[in-house]
């Protein structure tokens, strides 16, 4: 089995996050795809997220409908900070007979050498980066220098992909929407419609708790 490992805060789910599930799932070939909600990022401390739980409800109320997405409770069960490496670790264990991808951000994934144990990291799991439509494909030892010494590509491999200590690093254009969670609650503070931006499921959860006002 394909599988796919997507996290984030999705505080709250939008759209944009399923259409790019669904985009890589199938550009990736893969079997199943699981949004993970982190519990407390260690990159993020500007804000208090939303209760796991509810943010939990929403992916799973927003994809009761769709065999090939699954919200996964890995990270809200276990004790902060989310670590990714903690995550992959455990999933493998939950699914030992799967080929785990981690997929990231192409300017997040510029940044992993700040991460916790990143070297592990990239030598635990492939990757799968999204990237804007018409961007420049960055190389993993252009866009992290620390990545050089480990980086071989592969006689004839496809532009896209790369290969970091014997991981697959694939490039994936997503498409470019301009939808984030930090808008929604922006919109939902003051008041305007985030209707279409978000499922109804979402909307309504919003509303029930009273959430980002």
């Amino acid at each position: 089995m394909r599988l796919g490992v997507f996290g984030g805060t999705f505080d709250p789910l939008h759209i944009a996050h399923l259409i790019c599930a669904r985009h890589v799932a199938n550009a990736a070939h893969l079997d199943r795809l699981l949004l993970i909600p982190s519990n407390v990022p260690p990159h993020k401390h500007s804000r208090t997220a939303s209760p796991g739980a509810l943010r939990m409800e929403m992916i799973e109320r927003s994809i009761v409908d769709d065999p090939l997405l699954e919200a996964c409770n890995v990270e809200i069960d276990r004790q902060p900070p989310s670590y990714s490496l903690d995550t992959v670790q455990q999933l493998a264990k939950r699914y030992p007979q799967a080929d785990l991808f981690f997929i990231i951000g192409a300017d997040a994934f510029s940044e992993i050498n700040t991460w916790h144990r990143w070297q592990e990291l990239i030598q635990s799991i492939d990757f799968l980066l999204l990237g804007r439509p018409g961007s420049e494909f960055e190389s993993p030892e252009k866009a992290v220098p620390a990545l050089a010494r480990q980086y071989a590509p592969l006689p004839g491999e496809p532009a896209a992909w790369r290969h970091v200590s014997g991981r697959t690093v694939r490039r994936i254009d997503a498409p470019l929407l301009q939808i984030s969670s930090s808008e929604v609650r922006r919109r939902v503070a003051a008041g305007e419609p985030i209707r279409y931006m978000v499922p109804d499921p979402v909307l309504q959860i919003v509303q029930r708790e009273g959430l980002y006002r």
